[in-house]
């Protein structure tokens, strides 16, 4: 009985150790663990394994990766669900599947990976100074198209990666430089090579003023000096070409200031001054600017307007508001005065340079002097109202002339020289009413349409900035270094163009085609034959 009891005693006990004051307490189930991924990445179509994919695996529960070891598998730990998983390996296409994760349940998941087509290529090279060879530092390279681009470094190279394969238009730029476009192919999978020659940007002075451009001596203390530059200038220099030496203080590639304040004149003369620049590319250009001075101090020595000498080189005729008036020059001082037996009084303007010819036009109600104006080419000046006369444009003449042969002192025979100048020395001039002919002493003769000269839109010009010229004819001959026949003046009568050649005697061209048809010199000595141009006696005519 006893032992009955107790074993009662002990279910009771038992069973009330089970009841909380709540209710019934029941043990904790395990919680999940979540299921495994696990698999193996080949090459498809074959057994070569990729170690290092990247396996990533997204759902509802975050993204997990990891990548595949050395032997090509991989095994992941993922919460229960469903989630999208990538295969990605440097070289092969990416290749994505999807797996659903059960707890406890382990799910395999194998990739095969097709090698990936490589589409792109690699563009290299450098960029250089093509005048010294030099790195340029700094230069953009750029493609036309697909936004590919990259700056050169301190060695002047450069690399453009993942360029998609084709043909492509490439710039290279820098500053001082002018841009240069070239082709290149590119391959994929390959590296091209593209070296790129960038050519220095050239320097030019476009004009060159002086203000004032023409005083008396003691009226100004100093005349400015301001030019046009444009291009990338490496380097200058202002200098005093001719006349009485001035100080003169640099400011910049741009302007600087003669000081005449202590000049003094003992007759009218001209300060020349000129702006040289060298470019970046190594040329350099030039442009002058003559500035007039006249003296304040001169006294009539042979009586009042009485003048011995003088340094007028050109005059012209021509009416004006039913009077007669005449032109000339002074040096550089274009001069108009009424034809009368009173002295009548003088206007004048002044030129950038010398006077030596003087031709009158008239065009479309407005009478023009067109002037040989030295090396500043052709003056072109406005003188219907002789009062108010104004320079409508002044405009240089270049020449070129290639294949000169001569001999220098030392007996050296010198063959293919070339002669060039963007300032020819015009000395004179001629004209039928249609054309301009222009007298070049260091050269020959230009022809140009008087509408090149005189148009409504102003003159037309070369792309060096001189005048246009529609044609030519060198009449040098070489003895030495010294040229013979550079034309001092020019005539155009009866359909033909005659030419004072200084020691080649005179000229005849035919002015539609610049050829010489005729030639004549006044040789006294019958007898007399000189080496270059046979017999030409005064009673001998050569050509026709």
């Amino acid at each position: 009985m006893k032992t009955v009891t107790s074993k009662l005693c002990l279910i009771v006990f038992f069973v009330i150790s089970m009841i909380s004051l709540d209710g019934f307490v029941y043990a904790a189930r395990p919680a999940p663990s979540g299921g495994t991924l696990t698999g193996k990445v080949t090459v498809a179509g074959t057994r070569t394994v990729i170690a290092g994919a990247a396996i990533t695996a997204t759902g509802t529960t975050g993204t997990f990766s990891t990548v595949t070891g050395s032997k090509g598998t991989y095994t992941m730990v993922l919460p229960a669900g469903t989630y999208t998983v990538t295969c990605a390996a440097t070289g092969y296409n990416t290749a994505t599947s999807s797996a659903t994760i059960k707890d406890g349940i382990k799910s395999v998941l194998n990739f095969a990976l097709t090698p990936a087509t490589v589409t792109t290529g690699t563009l290299t090279g450098t960029v250089n100074n093509s005048v010294s060879g030099t790195a340029i530092a700094g230069a953009t390279v750029a493609t036309a198209t697909g936004g590919y681009s990259a700056v050169t470094d301190t060695s002047g190279a450069y690399t453009i990666t993942s360029i998609v394969s084709g043909t492509y238009t490439v710039t290279a730029s820098a500053t001082g430089y002018n841009v240069l476009t070239q082709s290149a192919t590119i391959t994929a999978g390959a590296t091209t090579t593209l070296i790129l020659n960038l050519t220095p940007t050239g320097a030019a002075v476009s004009s060159l003023t002086a203000t004032p451009d023409s005083f008396a001596e003691g009226s100004t203390a100093s005349v400015g000096l301001n030019a046009v530059v444009t291009g990338t200038v490496s380097s200058y220099t202002w200098s005093q070409t001719t006349g009485p030496k001035v100080p003169l203080l640099t400011i910049d590639a741009s302007s600087a200031t003669a000081d005449v304040s202590t000049l003094e004149v003992a007759a009218e003369s001209d300060l020349a001054f000129r702006l040289t620049v060298t470019g970046s590319d190594g040329l350099d250009s030039f442009r002058d600017v003559v500035v007039a001075v006249q003296p304040m101090d001169m006294l009539p020595f042979l009586g009042q307007n009485v003048q011995i000498g003088g340094s007028s080189t050109a005059t012209a005729k021509f009416t004006a508001g039913g009077v007669t008036w005449a032109l000339f020059n002074v040096g550089s001082q274009l001069k108009a005065t009424p034809v009368g037996m009173v002295k009548g009084p003088v206007y004048t303007v002044v030129l950038p340079g010398a006077v030596f010819d003087i031709e009158i036009m008239s065009l479309n109600g407005i009478t023009y002097a067109i002037a040989a104006a030295g090396n500043a080419g052709v003056a072109v000046v406005n003188v219907t109202d002789p009062t108010l006369m104004s320079i409508v444009s002044v405009t240089p003449v270049n020449y070129y002339q290639t294949g000169i042969t001569f001999t220098d002192t030392g007996g050296t025979i010198w063959y293919n020289n070339t002669i060039m100048s963007d300032t020819a020395p015009v000395v004179a001039l001629a004209t039928d009413g249609v054309n301009l002919y222009i007298a070049d002493f260091a050269f020959g003769i230009h022809r140009t349409a008087l509408a090149n000269v005189i148009g409504v839109s102003g003159p037309v010009l070369e792309a060096d900035g001189t005048l246009k010229i529609d044609a030519e004819a060198c009449t040098l001959q070489f003895a030495g270094e010294n040229p013979w026949g550079g034309p001092l003046s020019l005539k155009y009568f009866g359909g033909r163009l005659f030419a004072g050649l200084n020691a080649l005697g005179l000229g005849i061209f035919d002015p539609a085609t610049m050829q010489q048809v005729g030639r004549y010199n006044l040789y006294t000595d019958e007898a007399r034959l000189e080496d270059y141009f046979g017999p030409m006696a005064v009673t001998a005519s050569v050509g026709s």
